[in-house]
């Protein structure tokens, strides 16, 4: 309506007429000009379509041909075996098994730390260097053997390897038998006939003979501020309820651990609250587990033989697997 009237009032008046057309005109070259920039924009995209789509084309060939190749080598049929696999295994985890594998999991990563360390990477590639030497070379000799023997380093490398089944024996399951199965299923040979013995040769052998030195006696008491308590010949209480802290005390310094550290106390506190719930004093590798400690702070705590020191100095008796 409002364009009508415009349109009536220009016919009347020309120069209200030359307004309206220079008013259509600057819309239609608005309108030009809107057109203009939809051909370009038109004109850009086709443009990017022709550089994106061959691009596009060439990539999907490629991924198919990839495709095809992982297929025929089997790596697809693998992925899907391991998801299957991946799937079955988080289906039959409970809760108890994430929370069991968090628990240990800081004690793995310290045991994987360690196997990964220079120091058990260079034992282990000697050990690898002395098995192979071992099995082309010449076997020793016995004065070979004894040379051997009495140098340092062997001696350091024997004490280890004892400590280390020292620590396997204390961590044994109790009901274990020490005997191996394997060694045990296999027969034993009968007894073979030997010859009768020569008539021995009298020799007349001057009358000097050497004393071997008598060992040195095993305590059987010790003494406190408190007074005397009896211990057994292994060192442990004859009556464990004689056991207090300052018993305690005087047994570490009398093996020569010296003064009891929160550390000791922490490991001998759960020895004596294990022992009251199970009946026997733990073993190494359940103290380990538990407490959370490294094997290698248990033998610098209690040395040779830290399962069967720390139950000593707890008062308890000699661990089953120690026995």
């Amino acid at each position: 309506m409002n364009e009508t009237n415009a349109w009536t009032a220009a016919l009347e008046s020309p120069e209200a007429l030359a307004e309206e057309l220079e008013r259509v005109n600057e819309k239609l070259d608005r309108l030009m000009n809107a057109i203009g920039l939809l051909d370009r924009r038109r004109d850009d995209v086709e443009e990017m379509l022709a550089d994106v789509l061959p691009a596009a084309n060439g990539a999907v060939r490629v991924a198919t041909r990839h495709l095809w190749e992982l297929e025929q080598r089997g790596t697809l049929h693998l992925a899907r075996e391991t998801a299957d696999a991946i799937g079955a295994a988080t289906q039959s985890i409970d809760p108890d098994d994430v929370r069991a594998l968090g628990a240990n999991a800081g004690q793995a990563v310290r045991a994987l730390r360690n196997l990964t360390g220079p120091d058990v990477t260079m034992a282990s590639q000697r050990a690898v260097e002395a098995l192979q030497h071992a099995r082309t070379g010449r076997p020793p000799s016995f004065f070979s053997l004894w040379r051997r023997l009495r140098q340092p380093h062997v001696r350091r490398g024997i004490g280890a390897a004892l400590e280390f089944m020292e620590s396997l024996g204390e961590g044994a399951h109790p009901g274990m038998s020490p005997a191996s199965p394997v060694s045990a299923a296999i027969p034993q040979p009968a007894a073979i006939r030997q010859p009768a013995a020569a008539p021995p040769v009298t020799r007349r052998v001057a009358a000097h003979t050497t004393a071997a030195p008598a060992s040195a006696p095993v305590p059987t008491s010790l003494t406190t501020g408190g007074g005397t308590v009896s211990l057994d010949a292994d060192g442990f209480l004859t009556d464990p309820a004689d056991w207090s802290r300052e018993v305690a005390e005087a047994m570490a310094d009398h093996v020569g651990i010296g003064t009891l550290t929160d550390e000791h106390w922490r490991v001998l506190d759960f020895c004596r609250t294990d022992a009251q719930g199970g009946g026997s004093a733990p073993g190494l590798r359940r103290i380990t587990k538990e407490l959370d400690i490294p094997p290698g702070d248990m033998y610098r705590l209690f040395p040779k033989g830290p399962g069967t020191l720390a139950a000593r100095l707890a008062g308890l008796k000699k661990p089953k697997s120690c026995v």
